[in-house]
Parts: C-alpha cells; sequence; structure tokens
C-alpha cells in the first residue's frame, strides 16, 4: 500500500519525550508498517531537519508548498509514484 499524505507537516518525528504515538509521528509509525511502500507527503511548510533527512533516507517523496506552487497540481500527481 502506498499513502499520499496531504498536511502542513511531516509528521515524522521518532518520539515526543518518549512517547512514540503523538500527533508528531503517524507518517512515521506508518513507515513501520510492512505492508506500506512508498509515502508521499505533500504539502510540507515546515519541517525539522533530523525528521526530514530520516524521511529522505527513507524514501518519502516530500514536497513543500512552495515546491506545489512552483510544480503545479498535474505535475506534482505525475511524481507521485504509481501503486502496483
Amino acid at each position: 500500500m502506498n499513502i499520499v499524505h496531504f498536511d502542513a507537516h511531516l509528521d515524522y518525528t521518532h518520539d515526543v519525550q518518549d512517547n512514540l504515538y503523538t500527533h508528531a509521528s503517524p507518517i512515521r509509525r506508518c513507515r513501520e508498517l510492512d505492508h506500506v511502500g512508498h509515502i508521499s507527503s505533500i504539502g510540507i511548510r515546515a519541517a525539522r531537519r533530523k525528521p526530514f533527512e530520516e524521511s529522505q533516507r527513507d524514501g518519502t517523496l516530500v514536497v513543500s508548498t512552495q515546491q506545489f506552487r512552483e510544480m503545479g497540481p498535474q505535475a506534482v500527481a505525475s511524481a507521485i509514484p504509481k501503486g502496483s
């Protein structure tokens, strides 16, 4: 299963005060599931460095709000990997 995540935030934080299940981590928890393939996060306007770098290491496509404006919706949709 591939996930297309529309949000202003990356939601890829590993933990908040040792809690793995918070508002800052649902996409990170999805990445850990065996049946999740590719994740695309669209509309991101703010991301901390470490979660962003970890998302990139894990293969997440991140499209910022600025990139979305520059590319346009058709190009962004085309950049999202197709499911199998």
